[in-house]
């Protein structure tokens, strides 16, 4: 979970010296500093008090023109970390009452969380009304009111619990699935549990979505991505915070990036479009994780940059004015802030957001206990805040030493129990009562697709699919001479819900004049892909809209010979985009060396920089998945008469192998590659040279070379442990080790983890900061130490990641780690790059 670091206190001894000498500057990290400034600043951070909630009103600054009102707090409401709106209003909150109740975390599994429904039943703004919905939970971490009951995540269970008698509370409680985490790193679990406009259940850092009917899940897999929360745009885009950045979006859906194994990630998903994280707090904030760090803090002590961005929320309420409409409300606990991006466009018309305020913050506050934990638009257009209110947010996983310190010297792990609920809204706006939604008839919730407001949309929507209401389809067919885009949008998803829908409602949508309706038909061709179809999906995506055409060309697949065709004819004639790229070759599933053969039949081809642009992507998709055999086969071939080409394609198996590092990787094919021993026979010069050093790291049934050391029995067993215990590092590295992003680094292949496994033992003992550059990317994220118990443990997880997606270092045992552990005894930092160099 996004929930970060405390205040630190710094010494005064210093700076009062320089006051008794009577300077007027002092010196600060190599500039100077106002000492009056610096005095305030002190003070600041040595008083942490615990304000009453008017208290902490009056400590907020909130941009002119809006204003904040309480609409919750202790004792109705308690450590808020979730929360959502049912169709009738009401806001369920979840309450993490046993997070972090220390800086050990002792009793974190104590099971003392609860759901609590919220209600305001007079309109005037504030809830008057708290219902214990469901308790005696272990630390819940996502609701979504759906189908008359409330589906939770309480790992590692997704229960769907029911209020069957009228009393408020749950007493049906069923296990849906299993398999969550959130125990042991409630940083990185999955969270969120949103709608989308697709039907579909989305989650973020979640390995699945869901569909759910209101007795059964089916489920299909995404990437692991994201953090704490989760936004939608009104296209049904996703976006998430993670943490040191403001937001990323997948511009196109991403289970389409996890269709085969072998593709590689999409362009666009996972995209980093927000594009500003400097940060502007009203105090200081010296006690996030890494404010030790240069460049962390501002010469004030003040937050400079996003360390917690959590729980975003995007404006599409009617009562905002139109600059607010698309921009994106971040919270940042750590900074004591709520920040708000504004959304731009590219000259390709993709978005992006920058900080909407050049030196503010929508909202800040004096109070370092206020916690912005999530953000959520309400059904009264009011947006509303959950703020933990308290002194401990850092987890103890991630917590150092120094910190921890600071924590206990200035009592912030008490008081616990406290928490708010924060509504903002337009100054002067008046208080509108929400529609009982539950009440209203099939056809009312038809007229609602067609509302300004998404909340409106979406619920109305899901209430649809949930009543399967199929009598209301002419109605919403109807929606389609409305104007609004965003009516078709929701009227065609809600036939495809309440299973209506028809081809001739997909043929329609392909014609759409918006593309974001138009993408919607083409996902909706899948289900019943033929050749007419094919061909239309084919012409979307040879012109227009770049996302339009790419998720035509998602949408095509190569499941039928016919798909698989225009598919390599776009690939052919429409490489020159790299988003089209990449969707091309996520579609193409395990067809990239069949696509390399084809597309290679042409002598013209590749004929310029696009062209091999798709070769090397193609071929690395090969060489990741079921292909590899071919790609060496396709070498091999083209040696004789088109040098040019094979050695493109030797470039990209050389560079799989990482021939250039101490310790190359042994590619492992199916079978002797027809041609090869000969092309090495008679081969000379460059060619030649490449293909005998690529040569020495291949291996067939028959041929085996630079084997590995076979791993003992009991090694097999650290192994087998190993991997059930990588799910610890699976949120930042990624279940293929391919890591996230630009965030966290790739283990496959990683020197630092194929070297020695001293150094190693190290990073995963006390953590690893600072910049390190992999492969001509810099990563600057803090890895905290490894939260394992026994040295065999660690052992485990470095056997694992060390024989693990093409790795094949030798297994490391416990010894080694518990001589380390003696070796760096004393040490409560973690290390940065150039010290284990």
């Amino acid at each position: 979970m996004v929930l970060r670091a405390i205040t630190r206190l710094r010494p005064l001894t210093i700076l009062w010296v320089v006051l008794v000498v009577g300077a007027a500057l002092v010196a600060r990290g190599g500039r100077l500093v106002d000492v009056e400034a610096v005095a305030e600043g002190e003070k600041q951070r040595a008083e942490s008090p615990v304000l009453m909630p008017d208290e902490a009103l009056a400590a907020f600054e909130i941009e002119p023109g809006y204003e904040i009102a309480l609409f919750a707090a202790e004792p109705m409401i308690e450590d808020p970390v979730a929360m959502a709106f049912d169709e009738d209003g009401r806001l369920w909150v979840v309450e993490m009452r046993s997070y972090m109740p220390n800086v050990e975390g002792a009793g974190e599994l104590v099971p003392v969380s609860r759901v609590v429904v919220l209600e305001d039943t007079d309109a005037d703004g504030r809830a008057d009304r708290s219902t214990v919905f469901l308790d005696g939970l272990v630390l819940p971490r996502a609701i979504l009111p759906c189908f008359g009951g409330l589906l939770v995540i309480e790992p590692p269970n997704l229960l769907f619990c029911r209020d069957t008698n009228g009393d408020g509370k749950a007493d049906q409680k069923r296990v849906l699935l299993t398999g969550f985490d959130g125990h042991e790193n409630p940083e990185h679990a999955g969270n969120a549990l949103r709608w989308g406009v697709d039907n579909w259940i989305h989650l973020s850092q979640f390995k699945i979505d869901l569909k759910f009917d209101g007795q059964t899940v089916l489920t299909r897999p995404v990437p692991v991505q994201g953090q704490w929360g989760m936004t939608l745009d009104e296209w049904g885009r996703l976006y998430t915070t993670p943490n040191s950045e403001s937001l990323r979006g997948d511009l196109l859906p991403r289970h389409y990036a996890r269709r085969d194994a072998s593709s590689p990630n999409i362009r666009t998903v996972y995209h980093k479009v927000g594009r500003d994280a400097a940060t502007f707090s009203i105090r200081p904030n010296t006690g996030v994780n890494r404010g030790y760090q240069p460049r962390i803090l501002r010469e004030d002590g003040r937050l400079a940059s996003l360390t917690a961005a959590c729980g975003p929320a995007m404006c599409h309420s009617s009562r905002w004015d139109d600059a607010m409409r698309g921009g994106v409300f971040v919270c940042e606990p750590a900074g004591n802030l709520v920040k708000v991006i504004h959304r731009d466009h590219d000259a390709a018309g993709l978005p992006f957001w920058v900080n909407a305020f050049k030196d503010r913050e929508f909202l800040a506050s004096r109070d370092e206990r206020f916690r912005p934990v999530e953000a959520q638009f309400g059904p009264d257009g009011a947006l509303y805040i959950a703020d933990m209110y308290r002194g401990v947010i850092q987890h103890r996983i991630y917590l150092t030493e120094y910190l921890s310190k600071e924590i206990r010297a200035r009592n912030l792990e008490k008081p616990m129990g406290m928490g708010r609920i924060w509504r903002i809204t337009p100054e002067k706006s008046e208080v509108i009562p929400t529609r009982q939604l539950s009440q209203a008839r099939d056809e009312q919730l038809v007229e609602l697709l067609a509302h300004e407001d998404q909340w409106y949309r979406l619920t109305a929507q899901r209430l649809l699919v949930e009543r399967r209401a199929i009598g209301v389809a002419p109605a919403i067919r109807a929606l389609g001479d409305n104007l609004s885009p965003w009516a078709r949008l929701h009227g065609l998803w809600t036939l495809e819900g309440i299973g209506a829908l028809a081809r001739e409602d997909i043929e329609r949508a392909l014609s759409d004049a918006h593309p974001a309706v138009a993408s919607a038909g083409c996902q909706l061709a899948e289900r019943e892909l033929d050749a007419e179809l094919i061909e239309k999906l084919a012409a979307l995506a040879a012109a227009g809209p770049i996302l339009l055409r790419a998720q035509a060309a998602l949408s095509l697949g190569a499941d039928s010979d016919a798909a698989f065709g225009a598919l390599v004819g776009l690939a052919r004639g429409h490489a020159g985009d790299a988003i089209l790229r990449s969707a091309i070759i996520a579609s193409l599933g395990a067809n990239h060396g069949r696509a390399l053969r084809e597309l290679a039949v042409d002598a013209a081809w590749p004929g310029h920089d696009a062209d091999r642009a798709m070769l090397s992507e193609l071929a690395d998709a090969a060489l990741r998945g079921s292909g590899a055999v071919e790609v060496v086969e396709l070498a091999a071939m083209l040696a004789s008469d088109r040098t040019t080409t094979a050695e493109l394609l030797l470039a990209r198996v050389a560079a799989w192998q990482r021939l250039n590092d101490a310790r190359p990787r042994r590619l492992a094919l199916s079978h002797e590659p027809t041609g090869w021993s000969q092309m090495l026979s008679q081969r000379s010069g460059r060619l030649g040279d490449l293909a005998a050093r690529i040569d020495g790291h291949l291996a067939w049934p028959g041929r085996i070379q630079d084997a590995p050391v076979q791993l003992t029995s009991d090694q097999e067993q650290l192994f087998a442990r190993g991997a059930r215990l990588y799910t610890y590092c699976q949120g930042c590295h990624g279940a293929d080790g391919e890591g996230m992003g630009s965030q966290y680094p790739p283990l496959a292949g990683s020197p630092r983890v194929l070297a020695d496994a001293g150094l190693l033992t190290r990073v995963l003992l006390h953590g690893l900061e600072g910049q390190l550059t992999r492969e001509g990317r810099t990563y600057n994220e803090s890895m905290p130490p490894a939260p394992l118990g026994s040295d065999r443990d660690f052992a485990a997880v470095m056997t694992y990641i060390r024989r693990s997606w093409g790795n094949d270092a030798e297994a490391v045992d416990a010894q080694l780690v518990e001589q380390v552990r003696r070796e760096t005894r004393g040490r409560n930092r973690p290390w940065r790059a150039d010290e284990l160099e």
